[in-house]
């Protein structure tokens, strides 16, 4: 009795899945609506607002954007907008143009209805269907890219993750997880067609990440047939580290073939460890996922291979933010790896799928101590 009492206590933090979460938030259980990609949280202080894109082409170019309404760092102050565009593009041979460009709350217009989000001259705007995203960019860069998804939009629950406690919430709206990508990109006065597969997801948390978070592993693995997101999220000390293990699959018609949001049903296993050789962490060097579903059972391997990118965003904050960091105890670093992804599906018992493939997968460590 008393672990079950234990368990319940630490179960403040928590996918909002219920029925009457569904019916308080008006969102459709059974599949998402093109409004939900509209904006979600004008006027409330503090909050956070932004719609994602990245694509790998098939030359080798990759290209990340995130349209933001307010700064990362300082979030809402609840009477009008502080928007910045970023963008990432890494050439073939290695060359990185990588930029914040910001702007004024009267540059920015967005619609609640859709998404439709115009920032200065630059444009990201879909329907869960089709997107259009361009961007007129610093030092003469410009995308002009199309996104048509492949796939099936998906969210966790609601799409919010709560701390009952606090009444803070974590947000996140998978709305194409795969999709095929097509236009062009302008790099120092040349011009590249852009053909290859991307990803968007927008999101709206009422909180900065680090402050809800003690970490997190985001991963998305595709292959011909198959697609899958794995996010696993971790709380803080508060809360115990309670674990949300987030994943999905989808076919190749977009058709969810698994998915979880329960931490009852998923062991977490590491089977090998890494000392980070920058920020001396202990990480994952193997991490296992064990997902149970009735008479389904997933197991998902990720293996960690070379480091592309590496960041320290506490040594490069501003001295008040870091003053905050300090006082809360945050010192977040970010990792992105490549990796090997082993996948096992079984019903009864018996082998129904597997498969292995190349990936990459990102890590970020809020706190010094990352919970394996």
């Amino acid at each position: 009795m008393s672990n079950i009492i234990r368990r319940l206590e630490m179960e403040t933090i928590r996918v909002m899945n219920r029925a009457e979460d569904f019916a308080e938030a008006n969102i459709n259980k059974d599949h998402v609506e093109v409004w939900e990609e509209g904006e979600r949280n004008k006027g409330n202080k503090g909050c956070l607002e932004w719609w994602y894109f990245d694509c790998d082409a098939e030359d080798g170019i990759k290209i990340g954007v995130n349209f933001s309404l307010y700064q990362v760092l300082t979030g809402a102050s609840g009477e009008g907008y502080n928007p910045f565009v970023y963008f990432n593009v890494q050439m073939p041979d290695g060359t990185v143009k990588n930029h914040f460009m910001m702007f004024r709350d009267e540059d920015t217009s967005v619609r609640k209805d859709r998404c439709e989000v115009v920032i200065g001259n630059n444009r990201f705007e879909g329907d869960l269907d089709t997107y259009h995203i361009v961007i007129n960019g610093d030092e003469g860069t410009k995308i002009d890219v199309s996104l048509k998804s492949t796939s099936s939009a998906w969210r966790p629950g609601t799409g919010y993750v709560l701390n009952e406690e606090t009444d803070q919430f974590f947000t996140w709206l998978c709305a194409v997880p795969r999709g095929d990508v097509s236009g062009t990109l302008v790099v120092d006065g040349k011009e590249y067609d852009v053909k290859g597969t991307g990803y968007h997801d927008h999101q709206w948390p009422s909180i900065q990440t680090f402050f809800f978070w003690n970490q997190w592993v985001w991963a998305r693995q595709q292959n011909d047939d198959y697609t899958m997101v794995l996010f696993d999220c971790v709380a803080p000390a508060a809360n115990d580290y309670r674990r949300i293990p987030i994943f999905f699959i989808e076919d190749k018609e977009g058709n969810v073939i698994f998915d979880n949001t329960d931490t009852e049903t998923c062991r977490v296993e590491i089977p090998e460890t890494m000392v980070h050789d920058k920020c001396g962490r202990t990480y994952p060097a193997v991490s296992r996922y064990i997902f149970t579903k009735e008479n389904t059972t997933v197991e998902y391997t990720l293996t960690a291979g070379k480091e592309f990118v590496y960041t320290d965003h506490y040594a490069i904050a501003p001295a008040p933010l870091k003053a905050i960091f300090d006082a809360k105890g945050v010192d977040t670093k970010y990792s992105r790896f490549a990796a090997t992804g082993d996948f096992i599906m079984k019903k009864d018992g018996e082998t129904v799928l597997e498969f292995s493939g190349e990936l990459l997968y990102e890590l970020e460590s809020f706190t010094k101590n990352y919970v394996l």
